[in-house]
C-alpha cells in the first residue's frame, strides 16, 4: 500500500507536498488483516484487533467472539 501510494505521489508531481498523505486517505483495499483505509487522522476506521492463541500448531481467533474459531485456553500453556 505504502509503495503503491509514493508511486502514485511520485506520478502526480506531489510527493514532497503532501501528496503522499493524500494518496494514503485515496486507498481502500482488501487485505489479509481486512479492509484497509485512512481517514484524515491517519486511522483505518475498519481496524479490529483480533486476539489468537496457538493451540495444536494452528492459530486460533478466541476474540472476538463474533470471529472466534475456537475455545480460549486459559491459563495459557507455559513457554
Amino acid at each position: 500500500m505504502l509503495f503503491d501510494a509514493i508511486a502514485r505521489a511520485a506520478d502526480k508531481g506531489t510527493l514532497k507536498k503532501g501528496g503522499l498523505a493524500d494518496e494514503l486517505r485515496k486507498t481502500d483495499l482488501q487485505t489479509p488483516i481486512g479492509r484497509v483505509q485512512f481517514n484524515d487522522k491517519g486511522d483505518n476506521p475498519n481496524f479490529v484487533l483480533y486476539m489468537a492463541q496457538h493451540q495444536n500448531g494452528k492459530i486460533v481467533i478466541v476474540w472476538p467472539s463474533d470471529a472466534t474459531t475456537g475455545k480460549i485456553n486459559y491459563p495459557g500453556v507455559p513457554w
